[in-house]
């Protein structure tokens, strides 16, 4: 759907005489909720607009997040929310804090972005800070952008630290949606449609990206939850993809005690028995 130039640069520059517009008309509203709805549908998330509640519980017009102070947000048609979410953390402090907004706002008029070639200073300014407030003898900070490249960088860290492979995650867990995160996720949903298949002496088995579940004459992990029953819920067992074992597992925990057997369907299932595991 390749646009003329001339379209593209008048599509941006309404977008950005929108970022800038004092008060808008009724229809002028509703008429973006409508353009930002098929925005969604084409462009970006349809899956948004069939169950996220700003959509499916709006009424005729979805809310459309538009401004906000403290706990509260409003739409675009001014409707006000309290914020119990607070952005998964990025909202902490509330949104738009005086002080947030003022150390911002003198750091664009300054230099909006750092150019990655020269130091950057409030970037080793804030691994200080942490290093002030965090316990131990922890000092170096890994920063990242969001949660899944978080779990990417702990699967990296483990492995590095302890040489080993295996690792364990909850079922029903959300850890991300890259491929290392996803292989640990404990939603078959999410992660069915990355898996990939191969033939082996035993049939077809599947494997989950690069993890696969562990064998409990490998590791020790079986003997510590056998040993540690209080568990918050079902867990998976996984080990990172090695080039001399490529089956497939299924491992139950019951009572204390596990039970392997080679998966031939290549298919997982989403029932949970409380004490079930299911890769």
């Amino acid at each position: 759907m390749r646009l003329s130039n001339s379209e593209v640069l008048r599509h941006t520059e309404r977008y950005l005489e929108l970022l800038s517009a004092g008060e808008l008309s009724l229809e002028e509203k509703q008429a973006f909720i409508r353009e930002t709805v098929e925005n969604y549908t084409q462009h970006y998330n349809r899956g948004f607009i069939t169950y996220r509640k700003s959509v499916t519980e709006a009424g005729q017009f979805a809310a459309i997040e538009w401004s906000g102070s403290g706990s509260i947000l409003k739409d675009i048609l001014d409707r006000e929310y309290i914020d119990c979410l607070g952005g998964y953390g990025i909202f902490s402090a509330g949104v738009n804090h005086p002080k947030i907004v003022k150390a911002v706002t003198d750091q664009m008029a300054r230099m909006a972005l750092n150019s990655q070639e020269l130091l950057e200073p409030w970037r080793g300014a804030l691994a200080r800070v942490l290093a002030e407030v965090t316990p131990g003898e922890l000092q170096n900070s890994f920063f990242i952008n969001n949660g899944t490249d978080a779990i990417e960088g702990a699967i990296k860290l483990a492995r590095l630290h302890t040489k080993a492979h295996t690792f364990i995650s909850t079922l029903s867990g959300f850890h991300g949606k890259t491929l290392g995160s996803l292989s640990l996720m404990g939603k078959a949903s999410f992660r069915e449609p990355f898996q990939h298949r191969g033939k082996g002496a035993d049939g077809e088995v599947e494997r989950p990206g690069p993890v696969h579940p562990v064998e409990e004459s490998k590791h020790g992990a079986l003997r510590l939850l056998r040993h540690h029953r209080r568990l918050p819920g079902p867990v998976r067992l996984l080990e990172l993809d090695s080039a001399d074992d490529h089956r497939a597992t299924d491992q139950q925990i019951e009572g204390g005690r596990s039970r392997r057997g080679v998966r031939q369907s290549g298919r997982a299932s989403d029932s949970r028995s409380p004490h079930s595991y299911s890769p």
